[in-house]
């Protein structure tokens, strides 16, 4: 089973179960330095992109208690799946990349740049420090793949390691 599959399908609700409990959000997906860490946020209202630009740590709620994640120290993000508001979005241009998240891990997905900007200049721009790849696909030392709608990628972890193609 890999990483991404902790997380609950998508099905269509039964009836009943509507009624008695609304289902449980999707968790968000954490790499840092020292592994990977599951859970849901806390204290974050609206897109999590924002919430990473609004406060210097990550509050997330894990099985094993409450863990405060320093921005700095994630190199990735995969967000629970969310429904865009297609009235807040701009038309822009979308750029194949691949990312080297570390030595031995890279993030292969579409960068969004608006007209005009380069993939470099929509990484540098990034309020929260981490730039979004839609329809990403993950790959893993073992040569593993998970696929991810959207994956935030740390501006700081990309470094040398981005490649517009």
């Amino acid at each position: 089973m890999g990483l991404l599959a902790r997380r609950p399908p998508h099905a269509a609700p039964q009836h009943e179960a509507m009624l008695t409990a609304p289902t449980p959000p999707q968790p968000t997906i954490l790499l840092t330095q020292d592994g990977w860490l599951v859970g849901h946020l806390v204290d974050t209202i609206g897109r999590v992109s924002d919430a990473l630009a609004r406060s210097q740590s990550i509050g997330l709620m894990t099985d094993g208690g409450f863990r405060e994640v320093d921005r700095d120290e994630v190199l990735m993000v995969i967000p629970p799946g969310s429904a865009a508001q297609a009235e807040l979005r701009i038309a822009k241009r979308r750029v194949p990349v691949t990312v080297d998240v570390s030595a031995t891990m890279n993030v292969t997905g579409l960068c969004h740049v608006r007209p005009g900007a380069t993939v470099w200049d929509t990484w540098q721009r990034s309020a929260s420090g981490f730039a979004p790849l839609t329809d990403a696909v993950i790959g893993f030392p073992d040569g593993t793949t998970e696929t991810a709608e959207v994956v935030l990628v740390s501006r700081h972890a990309a470094g040398a390691g981005l490649r517009s193609f």
